[in-house]
Order: structure tokens, then C-alpha cells, then sequence
């Protein structure tokens, strides 16, 4: 899919080559090495020609996510509900009701078991057809329904809009509907991870994995205007398809289509499909037809620059542009002193499908922050058996980020084995179990995926508690007790209690069996963690993320000011993407 219309350019693809900073000993940012590779009385090879690119002639569009929205109708708010003032809203969610086979949508509408909201979400660049997308929900100012909490949105097509004025030049506002690209259902979950704002923490919630993305959206190379010829964009495609294919619609494919003589439609290679801002990163260091004489000097002279760690992260992205013919260079790279050169050596391998990688990935992950989430995505796109022996060694570390990013990476790489599969929580959130040998740790999750994590020795519940989960659950145990007491008191679902373990898999299993969703649980886990009632830490979101490079200009304690490196941003396996803010209404 491409549009041009809001999509800027994406400018940090261009890859900074300034010297790194430095903070901290056995930190890519230690200052070992960065001035005596490079004293000024050594004599300097011969610069060879420019190496012209996919990046010389091109710019990139369709690099930031795109906002859907629609009007839709909560079910199953048992007397919470209100009836719609008059307006587009209320006129959108009775067609919606009619299409759902509601005999009389405005008697449904008035029950007080319904509300009408607007839903939102993002669709992130290069999405796959029914990848999952979070979905926020909330009700309009006017609207008098109370509570969202326990709600069932019914399933609705979220559109992109446009200001039709735009396009047209004139003033005001008036918003013009454009092509469906997403379906949302599914349960509403409250609380102040979607909303922090304590006033009206019940009148917004989101679903949780409740979207799925209807189309691909594909990234587009945009020939510069000084530049637009048909023959160029061909080259660029060619560039491309020699170096990077994959199946599409039930064939072998490269993965750019010259449309015409300035827009190259670019679908992302599998094996980036986690980290598509490296992909394009690589892209733009594709070399475009040259003489074979001149490329080998220049890889040549790439293995040089990989070795100096100020130029490393660009050389790298350059040899891993070439293909497999880098590898024995970047192997050589492995050994260096540094540990930066080394990490973008092994990044590049795991890319080019080499498991000599492993062993630098992993080390990088336990001692690199700043590196953790590249190193991790990079193991979670080579499905190599070092992968799989390195991220489980990965998951009893004590540090929480490394631990659960090591999950996500296993689960990203087989999500049916059986040390990451988990189980599924009435059909609300994922419950999973792993790294017994190792000291607990519960990690929560509120982006991406609906689930809790049980890191280690069986967390336990510590008596005495009373602890409530959502409208309709309470757990609570007296001192002394060996078990714990979870009740349901609920208008709609009646009257019910189970004794359970204090194991917090049996309590959190025990709530699902009574009908409690992932917002109810997640209740349960910050009461808990609040009150100090559980044996064991309790981590929300720790993903890890890429510094930007104002961040790494804070850390840097070189004379002279600071000294950078562009790392790139954090790959998409680890994004924190929310779903878009919604509109008062969406017309």
C-alpha cells in the first residue's frame, strides 16, 4: 500500500560516522581504543572513488505508523451503559448494530447494557496481513455511561481519515474517509496502564491484541526529483531484488517493483521482519552497477573501517549490504578488542544466517544496555540452534530486561516450543512458565501481547492479603493460611468461590476459571506488588530499548564534548507502540 500524503521522510536512515562516547569499563562506550587507531602521524590509504548507492538516489516513504479509527459499540456493561446523545456517532453505531442483526438498535442502545465509543489504533510500517495490532477504546465527553470495565467491543473495520480540506485548500475541517485497513473486537480492559489520568481511568480502555491489520503495507523508495528517470528506478529495483527475495503470493520474489520513474515499491525480507529500520538502513548501502574491480577494493577497505570503532557500525551495515561474500571479514572482526566492533560484526552476521554470532550476542546482551535490544533481535532473526541455546541461557539472568527480552526473542522464533508456548488464560492473556533453576521474578506485560511471565522458583502470595481484581473478584487470605480464598461477586455471571494454592499460577488460573480477564489480573498484580504481599519482584514492561543519541550524549564522559555513533532505533520486536489517541468522533 502506498500513500504519500503524511509520511515523512525518513531522515536518521542517513548513518551518523562520528567517533563513539564513553562511560563505562567492558561498555561498547569505554574509550579503548578510539585514539591510537588513529594517530595523526600514520600514513592514510588512498581514498578510493565514491561508491554510489540505493541511498545516493533515493529517499524513503511509509516509515511512520498510520492512525485507523471507527465508531464502535460496547456490549456487556450490565446497567453502565448510557444512551448516545443525537449525532454522527449514534448514527454509525446503529448502522453497525443493524449489520450485527440487532432487531432494534435504539431499544439496544438505550438498555444501558451498550455504549458507543470511538475506537483507534496504529498500524505500524511494513505490517503483515492479520498481524495483531492493540486497540484503544473510549467514550465521547458528552456520553453518560460510567464504566467500561468488563465490556465487549463487537467486532467494526477501523479506517485511515483525511482532512479533505487539505487536499482542496480551504478552511475549516472536515474529515474524509479513506481505505479500511484494519478489524477490531474483543475484551475492554481499564486501568492506568491505558490511562493514567485517575478522573477517567474507566472511560477509556483497550483491547488488547483486539486488531488485526486487513492489508501489507510496504515501504516505497522515492527517486530524488533531480534524479527521476525510468531506468534508474529499474537499476534500484534490480540493486535490491540481487541482493534480498523472499516468497510472495506463492513464489520466490525479489523485493522491489519499479512502479514507475520515480516510486520503487519495497516489501521488507523475512529475515528483517523484526527489525525493519536495519533493513532499510541496508538498503540504502546497496550498491548500484559498478565495476567488480572497484567493489572488491572497497570491501577491502569496509573490513578496515569495521576494525576502527568509530566507523565500525557503518562498515558493517556496508559489508552486510555485499551479501555473503563479507562473512570471513566480518568473522575476522569477531576477535577484535573492542567489544562495539565485535557487536557489529556479529549483528551483521546473524543477518547474513552465520551462528558464529552466538557467542558475541550474547555476551553483548548481558553487558550492553544500550546494545540489548539489537543483540536480542538479531538471535530472534537467526533460527540457529546458538539461538535457541543462548536466549534460554539468557532467561536466568537476574536482570529483568535481559530475561524477559530473551523470552520475547525465543517466542519470536517458535512460539509452539514448548518452554515459551504457555497457556492461554480464558481466551484473555497468556500465562507462562519457564527458567525454573533461577531466582523468581513476575514479569507483567501492558504493549503488545496480553501475558505474565513466571521467571524462576514459584512465586508465591504472602499472607495475610485481601486484594481486589476488577468489578468483580477478590483473593484474600488471613495470616497463617496455606491457601488463599478467590471469590466472584458479579450481577451478570452470579455468586462463586474456589480455594487455591498461594502459588500465584494457581491464584492467576483460578481468577481465569471464574471468568476473570487480563484487566482483572493485571489489578490483582499491582495491588499485590503495592502491598509487598508476593516472595518475589514484579516487572512491568521491561523491554529493552535503543538509546537515541541524545541519550548517549548524557553518558558521555570524553574530554572534548561528546562523541556519537547512530545505533539506529529500537527494532520492532521491542516497540512500545500505542495505539493512536482517539478523536471526540469519528465521522
Amino acid at each position: 500500500m502506498l500513500r504519500r500524503r503524511g509520511w515523512p521522510l525518513l531522515a536518521f536512515l542517513a548513518v551518523a560516522s562520528a567517533p563513539l562516547a564513553g562511560c563505562s569499563e567492558g561498555s561498547f562506550f569505554a574509550p579503548q581504543g578510539l585514539t591510537g587507531q588513529r594517530d595523526a602521524h600514520k600514513v592514510q590509504p588512498p581514498k578510493l572513488p565514491e561508491l554510489k548507492t540505493v541511498g545516493t538516489y533515493t529517499s524513503f516513504m511509509g516509515v511512520e505508523p498510520t492512525p485507523v479509527y471507527a465508531v464502535g459499540v460496547v456490549v456487556g456493561l450490565n446497567g453502565a451503559g448510557s444512551n448516545p446523545p443525537p449525532g454522527e456517532m449514534r448514527l454509525q453505531a446503529l448502522r453497525l448494530l443493524k449489520t450485527r442483526g440487532v432487531a432494534k438498535p435504539d431499544e439496544y442502545l438505550a438498555s444501558g447494557d451498550a455504549a458507543v465509543v470511538a475506537v483507534s489504533a496504529l498500524v505500524p510500517p511494513g505490517v503483515r496481513k492479520d498481524e495483531p495490532l492493540d486497540v484503544d477504546v473510549e467514550l465521547a465527553p458528552e456520553d453518560k455511561t460510567s464504566d467500561l470495565r468488563g465490556g465487549e467491543l463487537l467486532p467494526c473495520d477501523l479506517y485511515e481519515y483525511g482532512d479533505a480540506n487539505a487536499l482542496t485548500g480551504r478552511e475549516g475541517s472536515r474529515m474524509m474517509r479513506h481505505k479500511r485497513l484494519a478489524r477490531a473486537s474483543g475484551s475492554v480492559t481499564t486501568g492506568p496502564e491505558v490511562n493514567p489520568d485517575s478522573s477517567g481511568r474507566l472511560r477509556k480502555g483497550r483491547v488488547w491484541n483486539g486488531g488485526k491489520s486487513l492489508d501489507e503495507r510496504h515501504f516505497a523508495l522515492i527517486i530524488n526529483r533531480e534524479n527521476q528517470e525510468a531506468a534508474l528506478a529499474m537499476a534500484v529495483a534490480e540493486a535490491v531484488n540481487q541482493r534480498f527475495h523472499g516468497e510472495f503470493r506463492g513464489s520466490m520474489r525479489g523485493m522491489a517493483e519499479a512502479m514507475n520513474k520515480n516510486t520503487v515499491v519495497l516489501r521488507v525480507q523475512p529475515g528483517y521482519r523484526h527489525n525493519w529500520l536495519r533493513y532499510l538502513r541496508v538498503v540504502r548501502q546497496l550498491p548500484l552497477r559498478t565495476d567488480p574491480l572497484l567493489l572488491q577494493q572497497l570491501q577491502k577497505q569496509y573490513a578496515q573501517e569495521l576494525l576502527d570503532p568509530a566507523q565500525t557500525i557503518v562498515a558493517a551495515l556496508r559489508l552486510e549490504a555485499l551479501g555473503v561474500d563479507a562473512v570471513p571479514m566480518l568473522k575476522q572482526a569477531l576477535g577484535s578488542a573492542h567489544p562495539l566492533v565485535r557487536f557489529a560484526a556479529a549483528e551483521s552476521l546473524a543477518y547474513l544466517g552465520d551462528p558464529a554470532c552466538g557467542e558475541v550476542l550474547a555476551e553483548t546482551i548481558r553487558r550492553d544496555p544500550a546494545l540489548r535490544a539489537l543483540a536480542l533481535t538479531a538471535l530472534a532473526s537467526l533460527d540457529e540452534a546458538v539461538s535457541y541455546v543462548k536466549l534460554r541461557e539468557l532467561t536466568q539472568e537476574p536482570d529483568a530486561e535481559t530475561r524477559f527480552g530473551a523470552f520475547r526473542a525465543l517466542h519470536t522464533l517458535n512460539p509452539n516450543d514448548r518452554l515459551v508456548q504457555g497457556a492461554l488464560v480464558n481466551k484473555s492473556f497468556h500465562l507462562h512458565r519457564l527458567a525454573p533453576e533461577a531466582t523468581a521474578l513476575i514479569h507483567v506485560s501492558t504493549v503488545t501481547r496480553p501475558e505474565i511471565v513466571l521467571f524462576g522458583e514459584e512465586p508465591l502470595l504472602l499472607p495475610p492479603f485481601s486484594l481486589v481484581a476488577g468489578p468483580d473478584f477478590t483473593v484474600t487470605a488471613r495470616a497463617g493460611d496455606a491457601h488463599c480464598v478467590v471469590s466472584r461477586i458479579s450481577v451478570r455471571h452470579g455468586q462463586a468461590q474456589e480455594r487455591c494454592s498461594l502459588h500465584v499460577a494457581d491464584v492467576v488460573s483460578t481468577l481465569g476459571q471464574l471468568g476473570a480477564h487480563y484487566g482483572d489480573v493485571l489489578d490483582l498484580m499491582r495491588q499485590a506488588s503495592h502491598i509487598e504481599c508476593l516472595s518475589c519482584p514484579v516487572a512491568f514492561d521491561a523491554l529493552p530499548q535503543v538509546p537515541t543519541i541524545a541519550e548517549l550524549a548524557e553518558r558521555s564522559t570524553l574530554d572534548g564534548g561528546p562523541a556519537l555513533t547512530d545505533l539506529g532505533g529500537t527494532p520492532n520486536l521491542f516497540s512500545k507502540l500505542r495505539a493512536a489517541v482517539a478523536p471526540g468522533s469519528a465521522k
